[in-house]
């Protein structure tokens, strides 16, 4: 079974780029490395690392993504457990909730990393047909990928690239992480591997 790992490459000095290995906390959270960018190098076979940009919480996401990983058993009870039962009432989160909810928590980004994580969200936020967050599935994230890809940009009026796709759809798994969708979905009813936009990066 083929494993990933999460790799960063840095600014040694003297015009050198080394590769390096992120260290992981007790509680399994990355440790994050100034200036770094991230990657994820495949065990065996073709060792040509996924560059996944300078966020890391990104990179953590597209790690955890990975069907063939391997995680530490304390965390795949966390990510991977069945459904539990839907909250009922005033305790189910909408989605408009949950995505105000986590841009305002995610405002200590930098500007820059803030507006690309308020632009990826709120499109899936508009894009989304479910009303509550626990009522979201793999196929509201290929709807998603749909809409990325023959959407247009308000800014420029033209088509996402497919890097931009990526990017986008990267953010809006972290903040489907971020706000517990492991919680309501089981593994084989979310997004697969095959699933995932090409980084083209």
């Amino acid at each position: 079974m083929a494993h990933y790992t999460l790799i960063a490459r840095i600014n040694a000095g003297n015009g050198r780029f080394p590769f390096v290995n992120v260290q992981f906390t007790k509680t399994h959270r990355p440790v994050p490395i100034a200036g770094a960018t991230y990657y994820l190098r495949r065990s065996g076979g073709a060792r040509t690392p996924i560059r996944i940009g300078k966020d890391l919480a990104a990179a953590h996401a597209a790690l955890l993504h990975m069907d063939d990983r391997e995680i530490p058993n304390e965390l795949r009870e966390v990510t991977l457990r069945t459904p539990s039962n839907k909250p009922v009432g005033s305790q189910r989160k909408t989605v408009v909730d949950a995505t105000r909810e986590y841009l305002e928590r995610s405002k200590q980004k930098s500007r820059k990393t803030y507006i690309g994580y308020r632009t990826a969200v709120n499109l899936f936020a508009q894009g989304c047909k479910k009303t509550h967050f626990d009522e979201i599935r793999r196929d509201d994230t290929l709807d998603y990928v749909y809409l990325l890809r023959n959407g247009k940009s308000a800014k420029t009026g033209s088509r996402f690239g497919e890097s931009t796709v990526f990017n986008y759809f990267l953010k809006t798994m972290v903040f489907l992480n971020d706000c517990g969708i492991a919680r309501h979905v089981a593994k084989e009813d979310w997004v697969q591997k095959k699933d995932w936009p090409v980084n083209v990066d």
